[in-house]
Order: structure tokens, then C-alpha cells, then sequence
């Protein structure tokens, strides 16, 4: 666990000096306090990460100061020392949320070991925090694809009231990072005062939390109050591709508990996921806009689609004729890993660029991008002609796609970049093309076994440390064309026959 910031706050000066001591010793940056009054004046001026407070101190006692600058950082955890260790002062200090005790006198080592667990449960509470707004992001891409921009944020605030457990959540666009309010959605109690909570936050990298009993922004407490709402937490929204700003804000009722650090965690992850989604509704607005429908169409997507969509032939529940296809997944590797050591405008700008060249490439060989899903790219490839061409057009995007994620990986190192490299399975056989959804959302679909066996082909290349496999039926095409090696047949899960692999690096040169 990295070293953090820690304030002492005792009256006595050799306390205070051996706390010192002993925590520098472990690498952690230690203030001192001697009262409760000055260490509030600390706390204005510096963030920290933990206090360690005295329970008895003159005027200003431990449960007070750390009340108090929790006000100011509610994400600072506390632990109390105390030659008091009476019942009552137990239960104030759980309710207050502190994260243990040391009984004085102490030795050296109870203090460390206390301020190292209760470092160490709240990083094992921001991994949960992260891991658990991961996964809501499969359900905010589903917002992608929606001309209605109201609707798509309302189904992000469903998302977002959800992971947060809260009461209340809203969203606010500025169009041009202006401050002329564009777009506001709400979902369950409005808190009115937007303006003041999104100038609060657009000054912090960090989500902000405000309490209605504690003092802060005067306009906020009190909108708090009228809507029967004890905090709130909000996240800056940097919508790119746009010159836009937004905030997204979440509220709990007077009754719960307000806001923890591992709540603020979720809400930045989900607040940089959602600035996609907004980027992605507006986009997509300005795709099916008016005259340029049919043109937009034709540039994004497949002869295919444009014409079933334009001609009406997506029923939901229509099927169509089995067909010979190619399917090509693939998948970011370590994405998690990336999402929590990177910066979000950062990830945000290197997956732009990667699926920009992706979705080129993909097109450039005239296939179609089925599904773009967190860190995921879902493509097809149907036969052009008689001849069996789907599958080495899909190699040969497969191979372009890793020839230019190359190159991208070479120039965010340059700029100092997160970068990530990917795997692609794929896998030609027959499928079935048909529409699902209502008359409000419909999509096309394909199914068959090829789709699952691209899945498990994709996962076997970080096993094997290649980046392309390619299954039997879409070998048997490509055999003379490309260079390879024999990974021999593998027994899936579920998948009665074994599937023959083949690691594909390479095309062969024409006199080959």
C-alpha cells in the first residue's frame, strides 16, 4: 500500500513527536496538530488521508475536530487515541465512522498496525467501489444508439441512482464548456441549484460531496434541505469530441448515510463512462438528422443494414436465411487494469483513437461493426462474391488492426499516454441474421456457433501469448495465404468436438 498523508492532533507535544517518529518511519507524510482548531486550519489548507486524534483534549475534543474536517473531506478515515476506552465514546466514534482505536500508553507497533489496516480496508473498499461500477458499464452502453439524448441520460441516472444506492440524481449539460445551462434530467427528487454545484466542480479532478448540516455552499445546503435530501456527490463531465461541460450529481435522503470514499470512486467511473454515452447520443443525433439519414447510413454501416433498416425489413422477431459469415472479437487486454491506473479523460482519448482506426480498417475490407461494448469490437464479414473471401478479409483487418494499434501504442508512449494491446479471435461457419426489440429499439443480431467460438478463441490468445488465432473453418480458407502456427485442436467448455487453433502472424508474400 503506498504511503499517505496523516494528521495527528493531540495536546501533548511527546505524543504527538513519537506519532511522528513512528509513522515517518513507514514512509507516511505526518502533520501535527495541537488542538482541534488548528488542525481544522490544517485540513482547509491540505488534503489527508487519515487522522489520528486525541479523544480528550481541551476545548475542541477528538470526536468534534474529526467531525469538523470530515465536513471538509469526507473521505478521511479516523482513528482515535485514547487512555478512555469507555463504552460511550466506542459508540460515538462508530457512529461517526471511525476506523479503530489505540489505548494509551501505546506501543510503537499497535500504532502502526492500526493506521495500517485502516488504510488498508478502504483500498480493499475503492477496489470494490471500482469493480462494481465496472460492471455497470455494460448496462450504459446500452444507452449508445438512442436519437433521443432526455432518454439516454434518463437511462444513466436508472445506472446511476442504482450503483450509488441513492434517492435522487440529475444531469446537466453546458454546450460549448459555457455556462449557459443546455439540457438538465432529472430522475427522482430535483435538487435546483446546478449552477452552483457544477462551478464546484468544475475546479476538482475529483468528485465532490456536500452535506446539507455542514458548511460549505451556502445555495447547496439549502437546496439539499428543501429537497429532503442529507448529501449529495457529483462528478464533472468532459464530454469529448464536443466543446462541452456537464455534471453529474447523485443525492441521499436525510435519513442514510451520507456519502463514503468508495462511493465517490463508483461515481468517477461512472462519470467518465457516461461523458461517452452523452458524446455518443449526440453523435448519433446528428447522424439520423433530416436529409443526411440515408448518406450517414451508408458511411457507417453495411449495404446490408442501410437497406433492411431504409427498406423497413427489421420486424422485430423477422429471421433471416442461414448464411456463411465470418465474425472477428476483439478485446482490449487488462482494460480493468488500465480504467484504474490511468486517468478517465486520458483512457477516453486513447480508446477513441483505437476505435476510430478499428472501425476503419474494419470498413476498408467491407465488413460491418456489430457491437462496440466497453473494450470490445464485434465485427462481420459476409462473401462478396462465389468464392470464399469472408474469412482472409477478416485476417487481413485482424492483422491491420494490430499493425496500427503498433504504431497508436508508439505514439502515447511519446505523449505520455496510458496504451493497452488487444487479442482477436476469429471464426467463420453459418449464422442467422435477424431483428429483436419493439417499435421503440430494435437491433440486428446474428447467431450461431461461430460468435461463441470467436469468444473462445480471442480468450486463448493470452494464454498462449499470441494476438490472432484463427478457428478451423476459417483456416481452411486462409491456409495458403497467411503464416501460422499450429496450436492443435483444444476441447472447449460446452462444445461437444474439439475446435482446431491456428496462431496467425503474418501474410505470405506473393512468391511464397
Amino acid at each position: 500500500m503506498a504511503p499517505g498523508k496523516v494528521l495527528v492532533v493531540d495536546d501533548e507535544a511527546d505524543v504527538r513527536e513519537v506519532c511522528r517518529r513512528g509513522l515517518g518511519q513507514l514512509g507516511y507524510e505526518v502533520q501535527a496538530a495541537s488542538s482541534g482548531p488548528e488542525a481544522l486550519d490544517l485540513a482547509r489548507d491540505m488534503g489527508f488521508d487519515l487522522l489520528l486524534l486525541d479523544f480528550r483534549m481541551p476545548g475542541m475534543d477528538g470526536l468534534e475536530t474529526f467531525r469538523a474536517i470530515r465536513a471538509l473531506q469526507p473521505g478521511v478515515l479516523g482513528v482515535m487515541m485514547t487512555a478512555y476506552a469507555a463504552l460511550d465514546n466506542a459508540v460515538q466514534a462508530v457512529n461517526l465512522g471511525l476506523s479503530g482505536f489505540v489505548l494509551k500508553p501505546f506501543k510503537l507497533d499497535d500504532l502502526q498496525r492500526a493506521v495500517n489496516a485502516a488504510l488498508a480496508k478502504r483500498e480493499q473498499e475503492r477496489e470494490h467501489a471500482r469493480a462494481t461500477a465496472l460492471a455497470s458499464l455494460k448496462r450504459l452502453s446500452q444507452s449508445i444508439g438512442s436519437a433521443d439524448l432526455d432518454a439516454t441520460l434518463l437511462n444513466v441516472l436508472k445506472v446511476a441512482r442504482d450503483e450509488t444506492r441513492s434517492d435522487a440524481a440529475a444531469i446537466l449539460l453546458f454546450p460549448g464548456g459555457k455556462d449557459v445551462q443546455q439540457s438538465h434530467v432529472a430522475y427522482g427528487r430535483d435538487v435546483r441549484c446546478g449552477q452552483a454545484i457544477a462551478e464546484a466542480v468544475r475546479k476538482s479532478e475529483r468528485p465532490l460531496m456536500f452535506r446539507a448540516d455542514a458548511p460549505g455552499t451556502a445555495e447547496v445546503s439549502q437546496a439539499l434541505q428543501e429537497a429532503q435530501l442529507g448529501s449529495l456527490a457529483a462528478v464533472g463531465l468532459a464530454v469529448p469530441l464536443q466543446a462541452a461541460y456537464g455534471v453529474l450529481y447523485v443525492g441521499r435522503d436525510a435519513s442514510s448515510e451520507p456519502y463514503a470514499d468508495s462511493d465517490l470512486e463508483a461515481l468517477q467511473v461512472l462519470g467518465a463512462q457516461t461523458s461517452v454515452v452523452v458524446s455518443n447520443a449526440r453523435l448519433f443525433s446528428e447522424v439520423v438528422a433530416g436529409e443526411r439519414l440515408n448518406q450517414s447510413l451508408a458511411r457507417y454501416l453495411s449495404p446490408r443494414i442501410v437497406h433492411a433498416v431504409l427498406s423497413g425489413e427489421t420486424a422485430p422477431g423477422a429471421m433471416g436465411a442461414e448464411r456463411p459469415m465470418t465474425v472477428l472479437l476483439a478485446d482490449m487486454v487488462d482494460f480493468v487494469t488500465l480504467v484504474e491506473r490511468a486517468e478517465a479523460e486520458r483512457i477516453i482519448e486513447v480508446m477513441h483513437e483505437y476505435f476510430s482506426a478499428a472501425v476503419e480498417i474494419i470498413s476498408g475490407e467491407q465488413g460491418v461493426v456489430d457491437e462496440l461494448s466497453g473494450d470490445e469490437i464485434l465485427a462481420s464479414f459476409e462473401r462478396t462474391g462465389r468464392e470464399a473471401d469472408d474469412a482472409l478479409r477478416a485476417v487481413r483487418t485482424g492483422l491491420k488492426m494490430l499493425e496500427r494499434l503498433d504504431a497508436l501504442r508508439a505514439e502515447w508512449a511519446e505523449r505520455g499516454m496510458p496504451f493497452f494491446d488487444i487479442g482477436i479471435g476469429i471464426s467463420s461457419g453459418s449464422v442467422t441474421v435477424g431483428s429483436i426489440g419493439s417499435g421503440e429499439r430494435r437491433a440486428l443480431v446474428t447467431a450461431g456457433r461461430i460468435l461463441n467460438l470467436a469468444a473462445r478463441s480471442q480468450a486463448m490468445t493470452r494464454q498462449v501469448g499470441l494476438r490472432l488465432i484463427v478457428t478451423q473453418g476459417a483456416f481452411e480458407q486462409v491456409r495458403d495465404f497467411v503464416q501460422y502456427r499450429e496450436l492443435g485442436a483444444v476441447r472447449f467448455k460446452g462444445i461437444e468436438e474439439p475446435v482446431g487453433l491456428y496462431g496467425v502472424y503474418g501474410l505470405k508474400q506473393r512468391d511464397e
